[in-house]
This record gives structure tokens, sequence and C-alpha cells, in this order.
């Protein structure tokens, strides 16, 4: 079987020459996150720009009238959900949703793999958040981002060991690899995506 060191290795030598795809963020999210760091951009033209994705425009409302965050009104339009919830929690939310849409599996042998990464990492958003309110300087939301993007190196790690069934089949290997080979990829991922050192630093 392969070793972890031949596998790490493979796995950078196919991110260099292209032959393996890093996980990209949608374009909207992208683009929400640029538009949100400017400080003159508006709420309605945030609004206009998640309305061109349906998917996260669909989830961003979902996520508005939820108990966290509905007021006494319901929300029932995407510019209503970025007054109520301000534009940084908006750029957070737009990347957190935009990961569901990542963790989506490619073949049925990689679907038990990615569905249990996706719910680790929502468990560890879920954590993060609750702890970031003990820390003063802590935003809770980015807290649950950085939790939802802790394990996004995982993916090139699960879509590469396709290529070994006698990996595939060792679950317990195979959960090794994951766990020691990802941070190194995602760091990668998350320099790429323009994630701040903070985040994205191992």
């Amino acid at each position: 079987m392969i070793s972890e060191q031949e596998f790490l290795n493979q796995i950078h030598e196919a991110i260099k020459s292209n032959s393996i795809t890093l996980p990209t963020l949608p374009e909207v999210a992208l683009r929400i996150r640029d538009a949100v760091e400017r400080e003159d951009t508006g709420a309605n033209e945030i609004a206009d720009m998640v309305a061109t994705d349906p998917a996260l425009a669909a989830r961003l409302l979902q996520v508005a009238n939820s108990p966290l965050y509905r007021g006494r009104n319901t929300i029932d339009s995407i510019q209503m959900a970025v007054a109520r919830l301000g534009n940084n929690l908006i750029r957070n939310l737009i990347l957190s949703l935009a990961m569901k849409q990542i963790f989506q599996a490619t073949s049925d042998s990689m679907d038990t793999q990615l569905h249990a990464a996706w719910e680790q990492s929502v468990q560890v958003a879920a954590i993060s958040r609750a702890l970031s309110r003990q820390v003063p300087h802590l935003q809770a939301e980015q807290a649950m981002l950085a939790g939802l993007v802790h394990n996004i190196g995982s993916l090139p790690v699960l879509v590469m060991s396709e290529n070994y069934p006698e990996l595939v089949e060792d679950g317990i290997k195979l959960r090794h690899m994951v766990e020691n080979i990802s941070p190194h990829i995602g760091e990668t991922i998350l320099k790429a995506w323009g994630f701040p050192e903070g985040m994205s630093k191992i």
C-alpha cells in the first residue's frame, strides 16, 4: 500500500501539474466577499449579487428566517435579509453556504466519506461559534466559518484516494491519511482563496 509521504508527494505533484483540481468557491461568493471588504458597497448592491445565485439566495433567506436571526417579521426578500443581518455577517454566511456546495460527491464511492467530512466540519463550526463568545475580540460568524473550512484539505485527499482501491477499502488507513495530510493541502487551498493567514495557516 502507498505510504503517507508518497501519497502527499503525489498530491502536491498533481496540484502543480493541474492534474487534480482544487476546490474553488463559487464566483458569487468571491464577489460578495470582495464587495463587503470595500467600505462603499451598499446593501442593495450586495443583495443584487446574492440574487444571481438562486441556490445561495434561497439558503440565505432560510438562515435569515431561522430563530437565531429572525425578528418579529418574516424576511421575504434578499434586500431585507442583507439589511437585517449586515454586510459582515452576510459575507461569512455566504462563504459558509458556498462550502456546502463544495462537499458534493462526484461518485457513489465518495459519498459516505464526503458526507462524514462535511458533518465533522459542521460540528467543529458550531463548537467554534460557541467558544468564540467567551473571547471578546472574536466574531462568532467568523469563528464558525473557520470551523467549516478547517478540513477543506480533505477533499483533494479523498478524490486522489479513488486511484488506490486498496486505500479506499481500508477505512482506518484512509482516515489517518486524511487527518495527517489534509492540513497541509488545506493551507494551500485557503491561501488560494485569499483567506487571511490567521485562518489559513496550520
